[in-house]
């Protein structure tokens, strides 16, 4: 029997771990903020559990006797997930993010810290649609239009983009890169990602003062994946994003690394038979499951949240130095009254000087938010969130507080299951006794077909038509259809 393929992405875990970092750090004063990224990987499939390996690296920005400096360090993580339903065969995938890291010491010329790192499971499944039935004589099926979104490809890929402009310092010091994605367009056999990479940093100039820097690199990608075509939708997420520095008489030059993965779905509309009667026989009808996926919307869209941050008791912040480690540290998207609300939280550490006590401090920064967006979404879709954030605007706001803005780029993703039963065979049966009757009347609903007037009064579909000529399908609810037998 012929079948068409309509392959889905179903999130089927998530699960967090522990990776603990220690970072030589000689001469250490206080560590002022932390930057950590994590990449995953899927090592193991077994039956019903996923064996996973991971590296997570880490950026201390730190105050010694000497001034501020950057040490870096990274540690190899491994864990396990059960997931019921996976084989080896399993075509799985991880992802993973860094939720929250905390110094666990500091002391003996050493840094230890500890991460919490979120990982999310992936899986592809199969959602073969049979098709086109043997027709059996006397047997009328009643077909349906199924439509259902296919998984296309896959895709993933680095974007290396150098800047043009050069930080005005002698000496670099550190660097974020946030990849952020305004749209996705799809075309032949590729995708084109849009959007920009937001660097923040900082840096000390000839005389030994710290200057911080910001630059916006746009981004325009095409990317391979095979199969797309123009008009399919497009889910795309940036997984990591890294800047390295290159000194030079003139300044520093950046250059960004983002690592963007995504799928490409297309949409199927299959015309597939779900019921069937026959006038003759008693029919025995064989159904088969089908499950699949619906993507309803996939958008790009930009959100800003803000907030107020209170300073340790007794500091004060004249000027901020650097916004450091700036991230989406939970969010979650759900349907609330037909739109999609986002609930989440950012996180991220400020760096400041407060003259009179002259000192340079930080601060840890959460902004919680919850937006309610215009996109739709009804009870019982799945929707899906992930995002970065893009611009961080930091002030005095007054004393001992610090106001903070924060751009979100985001891909809101609203999906609906689907489920339902195709016949795939139709065995004729017993023969029915002949109506006796000489004439049958039925009252249409509104919106009737012509095969389910055919099938309320079990007659084939092309009497109906020959005896009620005048009539005009769809039906108006009350109308009557009539079948003469004699």
């Amino acid at each position: 029997m012929e079948t068409v393929n309509a392959a889905y992405v179903k999130r089927i875990g998530k699960l967090q771990t522990i990776a603990q970092t220690h970072i030589k750090c000689s001469d250490i004063e206080k560590v002022l903020a932390t930057s950590a990224t994590a990449v995953v990987r899927v090592s193991e499939k077994l039956n019903g559990e996923v064996r996973l390996a991971g590296r997570e690296t880490l950026d201390l920005v730190i105050m010694t006797s000497g001034g501020i400096t950057r040490e870096s360090g990274w540690t190899d993580f491994t864990d396990r997930a059960e997931a019921e339903g996976i084989t080896p065969s399993t075509k799985v995938t991880a992802t993973a993010r860094v939720l929250d890291t905390d110094i666990v010491s500091v002391g003996g010329g050493e840094v230890t810290l500890a991460s919490v790192i979120e990982i999310t499971l992936e899986a592809e499944d199969a959602a073969a649609i049979p098709i086109n039935p043997p027709q059996t004589e006397g047997v009328f099926t009643g077909d349906s239009r199924l439509a259902i979104s296919g998984l296309v490809t896959r895709f993933n890929g680095k974007v290396e983009l150098r800047g043009e402009e050069k930080a005005d310092v002698a000496k670099f010091i550190c660097a974020e890169a946030r990849a952020c994605i305004a749209g996705v367009e799809a075309a032949l056999d590729c995708v084109t990602v849009n959007g920009e990479i937001y660097i923040d940093g900082f840096g000390l100039t000839n005389d030994g003062e710290i200057r911080s820097f910001s630059f916006v690199i746009p981004l325009e990608e095409e990317m391979a994946a095979e199969g797309a075509r123009r008009g399919d939708s497009v889910q795309a997420r940036v997984n990591s994003a890294i800047v390295s520095a290159e000194e030079s008489e003139n300044g520093i030059t950046l250059t960004a690394i983002a690592d963007i993965e995504g799928a490409v779905f297309s949409e199927l509309a299959v015309s597939c038979a779900t019921d069937a009667f026959s006038p003759d026989f008693e029919i025995e009808i064989t159904k088969t499951p089908v499950n699949g996926v619906k993507v309803r919307e996939i958008s790009y869209v930009g959100e800003q949240v803000e907030g107020t941050v209170a300073l340790p008791d007794g500091e004060n912040a004249d000027r901020v130095l650097a916004a450091c480690n700036f991230r989406i540290s939970a969010i979650d998207a759900y349907p609330e009254n037909d739109k999609v609300v986002l609930e989440g939280v950012v996180g991220g550490n400020i760096i400041y000087t407060d003259a009179e006590a002259g000192k340079k401090s930080s601060c840890s920064v959460e902004l919680p938010f919850r937006i309610t967006t215009m996109k739709e979404a009804r009870d019982g879709d799945i929707t899906q969130v992930c995002g970065t954030v893009n611009k961080v605007s930091v002030r005095p706001s007054r004393l001992g507080e610090l106001n903070v803005k924060c751009g979100l780029s985001l891909c809101i993703s609203v999906t609906s299951e689907m489920h339902t039963e195709i016949i795939t065979a139709v065995k004729c049966c017993e023969k029915l006794p002949p109506c006796s009757g000489t004439i049958s009347m039925h009252v249409a609903s509104e919106g009737e077909t012509l095969w389910e007037s055919a099938k309320a009064l079990s007659a084939s579909p092309d009497s109906v038509l020959v005896m009620n000529p005048d009539l005009e399908y769809p039906l108006k609810k009350g109308t009557k259809v009539f079948i003469f037998r004699k």
